[in-house]
Formats: C-alpha cells, sequence, structure tokens
C-alpha cells in the first residue's frame, strides 16, 4: 500500500485532473479514439498547467467523467452505485448499461481499449449478455445490438449498471 502526505495526494489528483480534461479534449472536440486519446492526454498531463486545464474544463462544458467514465477530481464525490458491478458477474439474459471502464484497464491494459473502441463501446452503451462459457473465460454480449464476444478477464475491467 502506498500512503500519500496531503501535498503528495494533491499533486497527484492535479495530474490525474489533467489526464481527464486533456482525455475529454481529444475524444470529444478532436474525435480521437479511446486508446489514442489516453495516450496523447498521458504526454500532455505533464505540459499542461492548471490554468490550462481549468479553461479546457470550462470549455467543455464541465464534464465530470474522462470518456471511460471515471471522475474527473474536484468534480464531484464519486460514489459507486449500489448496483454498479463488473460486466463479468452478469448471467445470460442480464442486461445493463456501461458506466466505465476501471482505471486499471486504462493504463495497464491499453489494448483493451483498442478493443472497446473497435467494437463501438462508450460509456451508456446498451448491453445484453447472451452467454458465459466459464470453461473457454468467454463472455458473449450484444453492445448496442452488435454480437461481441470477450474474455470474463476483459469483462472484469467494465463497469456497469443492470
Amino acid at each position: 500500500q502506498i500512503l500519500l502526505t496531503p501535498n503528495g495526494k494533491s499533486h497527484a489528483e492535479s495530474i490525474v485532473r489533467r489526464h481527464r480534461i486533456a482525455e475529454r479534449w481529444l475524444v470529444d472536440i478532436l474525435k480521437f479514439d479511446w486508446l489514442l486519446a489516453d495516450e496523447e492526454a498521458s504526454r500532455i498531463e505533464h505540459g499542461m498547467t492548471d490554468q490550462v486545464a481549468d479553461r479546457l474544463f470550462e470549455v467543455l462544458g464541465r464534464p465530470t467523467t474522462c470518456p471511460h467514465g471515471n471522475p474527473i477530481p474536484g468534480t464531484t464525490n464519486h460514489k459507486t452505485s449500489s448496483d454498479e458491478r463488473q460486466l463479468s458477474t452478469l448471467k445470460p439474459g442480464e442486461n445493463a448499461v456501461l458506466l466505465r471502464v476501471s482505471e486499471v484497464a486504462e493504463h495497464d491494459a491499453p489494448e483493451l481499449l483498442r478493443f472497446l473502441a473497435d467494437h463501438k463501446f462508450h460509456v451508456s452503451s446498451a448491453i445484453d449478455v447472451i452467454d458465459v462459457s466459464g470453461g473457454a473465460g468467454t463472455i458473449t454480449i450484444t453492445v448496442d445490438g452488435q454480437i461481441v464476444s470477450m474474455s470474463i478477464n476483459a469483462a472484469s475491467k467494465l463497469w456497469v449498471q443492470s
């Protein structure tokens, strides 16, 4: 476990805030896909001042989340809903709405962001579970009507509300 000093926590939150605001700008205005936006935001966040981030935040309409659904620090006190759960826990016949992509997936599994972009996932996508195969380690779903199969491990990085 890593513990930060109050100053360290404030600095870390500032970097995350700049990153997520940059992602919003790259996706919403420049129309980058999720993966490219995440990669570029990782570069931009270190050169962007808080003043520029604050102005972009206003221009973007004061968004509360990044394109992947994770909260932008300083905008809201994000509390997970009692019915928010991992996509991997749904059973055949259940349906849900995509709320967010795990922060871990954003940084540790960038290929997942590419997969999601290629299959037109977005926050608020309608998801219906068709099949779950524990033996094969896969889940088959429809995303806004399109059939998609993925590993149960990948599905565990997607948070939905049923």
